[in-house]
């Protein structure tokens, strides 16, 4: 994580559950905005915080939301509510390794599964002829390009580019 993600996450949590007008770190909530766009990372941090606080009642007993159902950052401050900072950005960051993990996990499994089917398929076609073979294998690696190009431009388009 570069410095400019820890302090915008840090103005984040400032913004969520303290004064609104207390100094944030020299970071302004334009700046918090701004660097929240366009960063998936800090993004991901600000749609959890907002889900966190979503958890909690507001002073009147009751979640705060603006009309759109979208929560602002300066609306879902929570009154009395003082968590252990380490503990929550700890909590917070475990879950997203944790979900990234899992997405890792579940593209493993796939890869498996196709290198299993490919492998079922391919043995035997080499036992019996080479140039088959290599005629289904390039035909295969064309399908497997094919496939791969939307997921590859909604990733991009999505900002996930990894």
């Amino acid at each position: 994580m570069n410095k400019d993600c820890k302090k915008v996450q840090e103005a984040l949590l400032d913004l969520a559950y303290s004064d609104p007008d207390a100094p944030n770190g020299g970071i302004s909530a334009a700046g918090v905005a701004e660097h929240v766009k366009d960063c998936p990372k800090c993004r991901d941090y600000a749609d959890t915080l907002l889900a966190i606080a979503s958890l909690l009642p507001t002073s009147q007993g009751e979640v705060s939301s603006s009309g759109d159902g979208h929560q602002a950052a300066t609306d879902f401050a929570t009154g009395g509510v003082h968590p252990d900072w380490a503990r929550l950005d700890e909590t917070i960051e475990q879950g997203i390794r944790t979900r990234v993990a899992r997405e890792r996990r579940n593209i493993a499994l796939f890869a498996l599964t196709a290198t299993g089917i490919l492998t079922a398929v391919w043995v035997p076609l080499l036992a019996w002829s080479t140039q088959a073979f290599l005629g289904v294998q390039a035909v295969g690696f064309l399908g497997i390009a094919l496939f791969y190009l939307p997921i590859h431009v909604l990733r991009e388009r999505k900002g996930d580019a990894s």
